[in-house]
């Protein structure tokens, strides 16, 4: 699967009554350019959450390529409380965490 199949699909599932209130975007190694053919799919959700069917209504349109879901919300507070925690030791935030990876990364559609 290419770059681009990727984002028409997401793009196509951003029509979805199901999906229509997720902002969706690509992220990892397709973003990147760098995948090979162990390479999954990392869709990012612009959410703190969202419930395994929607969750499996992404996944089934990309069949025979594993899917990684990333809720953007729960990566930040998540990296939020290592910053804190790095604070409290002194020492400086992580600037490589996935969640800074991702904002960087990601090409969001629709």
């Amino acid at each position: 699967m290419e770059k681009a199949d990727i984002l028409y699909i997401i793009e196509r599932l951003k029509k979805d009554e199901q999906l229509e209130c997720y902002r969706l975007g690509l992220a990892g190694s397709y973003a990147r350019g760098t995948n090979d053919v162990a390479s999954d799919i990392d869709i990012v959700v612009d959410s703190d959450g969202m419930p395994v069917a929607d969750m499996e209504c992404i996944k089934k349109h990309f069949r025979g390529v594993e899917v990684d879901i990333l809720c953007l919300g729960l990566l930040r507070k998540e990296d939020e409380k290592l910053d804190d925690f790095l604070k409290e030791m002194g020492l400086p935030s992580n600037r490589n965490s996935l969640y800074k990876n991702v904002l960087c990364e990601v090409i969001w559609c629709g």
